[in-house]
């Protein structure tokens, strides 16, 4: 937006000076065409700070309503308990909208980026392979009609922390692998040493 001003204001300051010479040599009729053009260019660099001050202003508008939504979410007794990903990006679970919400810190707290309903990752995950990359997780989840590209790798780090997904991260090579954690069965267990003793019996 400056650059059009900047250009406009320019245009002006070369007109003007075009406008001069043409007064002095006695084209008036053409200076005055010119000064035409110099006040329509004129109103339009007023029109172009106009919009410029005005989107400034719906941004300052934007930022304020961020604040006064987190100051709630501050002055909240029952704040959720944010589980930091990395320095800027964390995650809680919202239990009464069953819902799992990435949010991004800020000076004045989190805000909220994106939210996943546990129904969605709860089929994301069945759908997964055992040993899902990121790339296989992007793509199970168009598949289900779940939009999470920019946010895979958060996700698998969601669904790897999370107990009830079952899932652990694994460095595999150089990929990191969401591989799904094989559930201890007891009675498998009490089976498998049943049948070495028979084996030693023999």
């Amino acid at each position: 937006m400056y650059e059009k001003v900047q250009f406009l204001a320019d245009a002006c300051r070369n007109l003007e000076f075009a406008k001069t010479k043409l007064y002095e040599v006695g084209f008036e009729d053409i200076a005055k065409k010119i000064e035409e053009i110099q006040n329509d260019i004129y109103r339009r660099i007023g029109f172009l700070r106009e919009r410029d001050k005005k989107e400034e202003l719906r941004e300052i508008a934007k930022t304020i309503k961020e604040i006064e939504k987190q100051e709630r979410f501050n002055n909240n007794d029952s704040s959720p308990n944010v589980t930091w990903i990395t320095e800027n990006i964390g995650y809680y679970y919202d239990i009464n909208e069953r819902k799992y919400v990435l949010v991004r810190n800020r000076p004045y707290g989190p805000v909220t980026i994106k939210t996943f309903d546990l129904s969605d990752l709860h089929r994301l995950n069945e759908k997964l392979p055992d040993k899902a990359t990121v790339n296989d997780l992007i793509r199970v989840a168009e598949e289900i009609g779940l939009k999470v590209r920019g946010h895979a790798q958060y996700l698998m780090r969601i669904l790897a922390n999370e107990v009830r997904f079952n899932r652990e991260l694994r460095v595999q090579g150089r990929l990191l692998v969401l591989a799904r954690v094989e559930e201890y069965s007891l009675a498998d267990e009490v089976r498998k040493q049943l049948l070495v003793e028979k084996d030693v019996v023999r």
